[in-house]
């Protein structure tokens, strides 16, 4: 079956089946116009250039999100506006460089890089290796589970099939961005 762009089948078919119970305005003009959720972030594991490994989490959530009309079904990150604050405290306000997104994604390479990316400079942060968020799928689990629909989490790699894995780069306003990868978004989950 190819993939529409109709939001609300999109969110169905990641979903398997649930359909959406809300919409969520994300006022930021510099975001595709429709993004559709795959779950509620959770953290990120992200290795530095010093080759040390982090997870960021986000307790206060945010959106694990595709671009549906993207040709690749690129993933943004958005979230709220104090953990945005935080982020710019911890990265942008401290960088050492500065990249534009698409030079750092052409860097980085893979599938992701091959399309445009918005004209935004961010603080290279590192290499995101996995992220994790919730999210309820129909079926997760055996058919008479009686838990069926309540949100699971999700740890998905990125590179697990040979690829590259996404760098992750925070903006001046605290915004979170993947650069490159080759990571592709069917409808059973983010694959490498």
């Amino acid at each position: 079956m190819p993939k529409t762009a109709d939001p609300k089948k999109r969110y169905e078919s990641y979903h398997w089946g649930f359909k959406p119970t809300r919409t969520v305005r994300i006022n930021d003009a510099i975001l595709p116009a429709q993004l559709v959720e795959m779950g509620v972030l959770r953290g990120l594991y992200v290795t530095l250039p010093d080759d040390n490994q982090i997870e960021l989490g986000f307790p206060e959530g945010g959106w694990v999100s595709i671009d549906v009309s993207h040709p690749v079904d690129r993933l943004y990150l958005p979230v709220p506006n104090p953990t945005m604050r935080a982020l710019k405290r911890r990265y942008w306000d401290r960088r050492t460089e500065e990249w534009n997104l698409g030079d750092l994604s052409e860097a980085v390479g893979g599938r992701q890089a091959a399309y445009e990316f918005p004209e935004v400079t961010v603080a290279p942060v590192g290499v995101v290796t996995d992220i994790i968020y919730l999210t309820p799928k129909r079926g997760d689990g055996s058919p008479e589970d009686p838990n069926d629909g309540v949100p699971s989490e999700y740890i998905h790699a990125f590179g697990e099939e040979g690829g590259e894995q996404p760098f992750l780069g925070v903006d001046e306003k605290g915004r979170l961005w993947l650069a490159g990868g080759d990571y592709s978004v069917p409808k059973a989950g983010i694959k490498g």
